[in-house]
């Protein structure tokens, strides 16, 4: 057996099962091919062993490595120290001469990370400010349209619409008591918005900070997987919006690049707050993960309890639930570092 390095979270191992240990799972995968193919002067099922080998070859590894190589390179690597942490990927299978395996997989571990200092991290936020002209500009392109709404349902000119009938029109048909209380509610809610606005872009500079001033390999597992994650949920979006065939798979093949840098960005970001994480011992809570599965339940229209029986029953989905609550945990204690509330 050997090891060797690709990255901090990946390593090659490479080792040799003989001869005596894969007969039985090798000749399993071959019987299962035989059952299946029909070769032509052979009834289905029927065909010569030696002809099925050298017909199906690679059928008969894809058989072996779901069925019995998957299981044995993860003992492999634990035998070698290691903690694999996703399923082992092939890079070489071959069967050789005395009927033993040779065999070479990448198996995921946890990187080396090195982090940036946000015990030291100090971002400036801004104040959300309303400019007044931003306001007023919103608040006379409102009228402008209920006038034109006013002028087409009384087919009138809009130039005939008095300002009484807006006021009129915003007390009947927007319930509001007064224009002047329709303009102070706009007033709340565009600052509101721009409170919003001021939120995203530090949690931006935030994540721009950790993902520029730390260090961490990343798997190329998880990269992928997330490309495939992200380019599945913006094929969504496009064909909710008609956008189908040849021209969804063009503006996808377009977005290719931009796609893959997102799906970096985001696995180093989650290497990082999951480093932290461990780090500072922050952890959410039984109790906090059922309040966001309550959420979740009511969101969904469900009861939450049966929401909570059906994620508690696979494991793999409780465990990313609980990741993700973790995660959302450290960033709020990382944004509080950076706005100097917390030491």
């Amino acid at each position: 057996m050997s090891q060797s390095k690709k990255n901090t979270s990946e390593k090659e191992i490479t080792f040799v099962i003989d001869a005596k240990e894969f007969e039985g799972p090798w000749s399993k995968a071959v019987k299962k091919v035989q059952k299946k193919v029909q070769i032509p002067g052979f009834r289905k099922g029927k065909a010569p062993v030696d002809i099925v080998k050298k017909r199906f070859l690679n059928d008969i590894k894809e058989g072996v490595l779901s069925d019995y190589l998957m299981e044995r390179a993860l003992q492999e690597a634990k035998e070698q120290g290691l903690e694999p942490l996703d399923i082992p990927m092939f890079t070489a299978f071959e069967v050789q001469e005395d009927e033993s395996a040779k065999v070479s997989v990448i198996i995921t571990v946890w990187p080396k990370v090195k982090l940036a200092n946000y015990k030291k991290m100090k971002i400036k936020k801004e104040s959300p400010k309303l400019d007044k002209k931003e306001l007023k500009k919103a608040i006379e392109d409102l009228r402008a349209n209920i006038k034109k709404s006013i002028a087409q349902k009384e087919n009138k000119d809009e130039k005939d619409i008095t300002d009484e009938e807006v006021d009129s029109y915003i007390r009947e048909s927007l319930n509001y008591e007064s224009a002047q209380k329709m303009e102070e509610e706009m007033e709340k809610k565009m600052l509101a918005e721009k409170k919003v606005e001021v939120e995203r872009k530090f949690a931006e500079e935030v994540e721009n900070f950790l993902l520029e001033n730390s260090v961490a390999d990343v798997p190329s597992l998880w990269v992928y997987r997330k490309e495939r994650e992200i380019a599945s949920d913006m094929a969504r979006q496009l064909e909710r919006m008609g956008i189908k065939g040849p021209q969804l798979e063009q503006f996808l093949s377009a977005q290719r690049e931009t796609i893959k840098e997102k799906a970096g960005r985001q696995t180093k970001l989650f290497v990082i707050l999951e480093e932290i994480a461990r780090k500072e011992d922050i952890r959410a809570s039984e109790e906090e993960i059922e309040a966001v599965v309550e959420d979740q339940a009511r969101y969904y229209n469900m009861k939450k309890d049966d929401l909570l029986a059906r994620l508690k029953e696979d494991e793999d989905k409780w465990n990313n639930v609980a990741l993700e609550i973790d995660h959302n945990k450290v960033f709020r204690y990382l944004v509080s570092l950076a706005e100097g509330k917390v030491k």
